[in-house]
């Protein structure tokens, strides 16, 4: 069944909106020329589409995934640092604010690259896929920063210190099938038809919580104690931010920022 809601009626420049299916609406990180790099417009973006879907009623389960063979390259290392006074301020911060906020089952589909942003997200997704060509890389280190989103908690919870440490401090670059093995996505699904795969999970997802009663109160309630037991996690993002914020003005930054844009 296909409806026409609200949320659909507004027109993105860095996103897109699928028609409503069953159900189940796809976010697509819609920059395919830059590898849908993040940048501020996208940012504020999804915030909005975010809000959006969240009051809308009929939006029960929300996909994210990428325009093209890529999910996401992560922050985009082209766009200018701009101060925003406090990092609470800025967009990329609110974005955060907003995925960790999102009340609805909220549905990763890895469908290739996933750099930065693109990796450290997923701890905060209720499930996660990945196609089979998807890997998953962390160079914050390779660019002068610190790692972001959690993930300095998050992934050593999920996936151990050892591998998180790779991941984070060394770039260690995962496969599909060694981020299922670490818990960081839950299947892996061909490449050729895997959005299908996925958006039939995300049917499947829709139909286990449409109950009003006692499977939709129970989402809320479920995801109301992961956020609670990660009773830490704003100042982990605090901890972060301020050694990002440190890091972003180092020489060590800058040099990799202009070794970096200089390969794009």
């Amino acid at each position: 069944i296909f409806f026409r809601s609200m949320a659909l009626q507004r027109q993105y420049t860095t996103i897109q909106l699928s028609q409503l299916h069953d159900g189940v609406c796809t976010l697509t990180f819609n920059r395919p020329h830059v590898k849908n790099a993040m940048n501020t417009t996208l940012f504020l973006e999804v915030i909005e589409a975010l809000q959006s879907a969240a009051s809308d009623p009929d939006i029960c389960v929300l996909m994210l995934t990428g325009a093209g063979d890529g999910f996401t390259s992560g922050r985009d290392l082209k766009e200018p640092a701009k101060d925003y006074g406090h990092y609470t301020a800025s967009p990329e911060y609110q974005f955060m604010r907003a995925i960790m906020a999102f009340p609805k089952p909220l549905v990763a589909a890895v469908n290739g690259l996933a750099v930065g942003l693109g990796v450290t997200l997923l701890p905060h997704c209720d499930f996660a896929y990945a196609s089979a060509r998807a890997t998953f890389f962390t160079p914050f280190a390779r660019v002068g920063l610190a790692p972001e989103f959690g993930s300095s908690v998050l992934f050593e919870r999920r996936m151990g210190r050892t591998v998180a440490n790779e991941m984070l401090v060394l770039g260690r670059k995962l496969t599909a099938v060694e981020a299922k093995g670490y818990g960081l996505v839950g299947e892996v699904f061909p490449d050729e038809g895997f959005e299908e795969a996925v958006r039939a999970r995300c049917v499947a997802i829709r139909n286990a919580t449409a109950d009003p009663g006692l499977s939709a109160r129970t989402l809320v309630l479920y995801k109301q104690i992961q956020r609670e037991s990660h009773g830490d996690l704003n100042e982990v993002l605090h901890n972060e931010w301020r050694f990002l914020a440190a890091r972003s003005a180092s020489d060590d930054h800058r040099l990799a920022r202009r070794l970096m844009k200089a390969k794009l």
